[in-house]
């Protein structure tokens, strides 16, 4: 009896089903009859597979957003660090890990990047923020209504704002 595809004999001639082992998870076997783990084949860098037995190439997973694999036959895929993140699947190194954009902050590895909120904004300079702490209250007469942002805007002429972290331009007030 030859072994199902996603399984291997350590025998050239297997006596019944259950003398079949599963390839091990991260590789794959479309072909039946095979004699030995080597005709398992790895899942390609940016793929994965979890569970054992696979038929094809196409139960390896693409790494999905935030998370990339370089080598071959992987189990799982890596996390970008906190305050990176990539939108793409499939990643095949770390260089797909992109700083968090100045405005945003990503405080999960593998996790996206998040934006400042109305009323607060970052440093024009700071790029790879893990943390909320860097989107700093908009200072007294300034405001900022928009999410994402690298500067407050002043309140127009003659008006004022005494808040901190104002986020609308109605907060501007005749002085």
């Amino acid at each position: 009896i030859g072994c199902a595809a996603g399984k291997y004999s350590a025998s050239e001639a297997a006596a019944a089903a259950n003398d079949c082992i599963d390839c091990p998870a991260g590789k794959w076997v479309g072909r039946v009859a095979s004699t030995a783990q080597e005709d398992c084949i790895d899942c390609a860098a940016g793929r994965y597979a979890t569970a054992t037995g696979s038929e094809s190439a196409g139960s390896c997973t693409e790494c999905p957003p935030g998370t990339w694999v370089s080598t071959l036959g992987n189990t799982g895929c890596v996390d970008c660090a906190a305050g990176r993140h990539t939108r793409n699947i499939g990643n095949v190194n770390e260089v797909a890990c992109l700083l968090c954009s100045a405005g945003k902050y990503g405080p999960v590895a593998g996790g996206g990047c998040i934006s400042c909120t109305a009323g607060r904004f970052m440093n024009a300079t700071v790029w790879g923020s893990w943390t909320a702490d860097d989107c700093q209250l908009c200072p007294q007469g300034r405001y900022q209504y928009h999410l994402s942002q690298t500067i407050c805007d002043e309140c127009g002429p003659g008006t004022f704002v005494d808040a901190l972290g104002s986020n609308d331009v109605s907060d501007c007030i005749d002085c």
